[in-house]
């Protein structure tokens, strides 16, 4: 299930499917993930499964990583540190 402007829930019959650079969306894989993204995100059949691609800057996918990685009010030097080795 993908929400941002709006749901999309994903079947074989809608794939592949887009939201474009900028858009802001959470995927929720129920039991498995919930995640915030923001950015670009494909949709597309691979096989049997289907392949979702976030595609967003730089900055972004550090602050991301950094944010997912780190423990919840580390100090700024940890967080730097985290940032580098991203």
């Amino acid at each position: 299930v993908l929400e941002g402007r709006g749901s999309l829930r994903l079947r074989e019959t809608n794939v592949p499917a887009t939201l474009p650079a900028g858009s802001r969306f959470r995927l929720r894989i129920p039991g498995k993930m919930d995640r915030l993204y923001e950015g670009a995100l494909r949709v597309e059949k691979d096989g049997a499964t289907l392949a979702l691609v976030v595609e967003m800057d730089l900055e972004t996918a550090v602050a991301s990583v950094v944010a997912a990685e780190s423990v919840p009010g580390a100090p700024p030097p940890a967080l730097q540190a985290q940032a580098v080795v991203a």
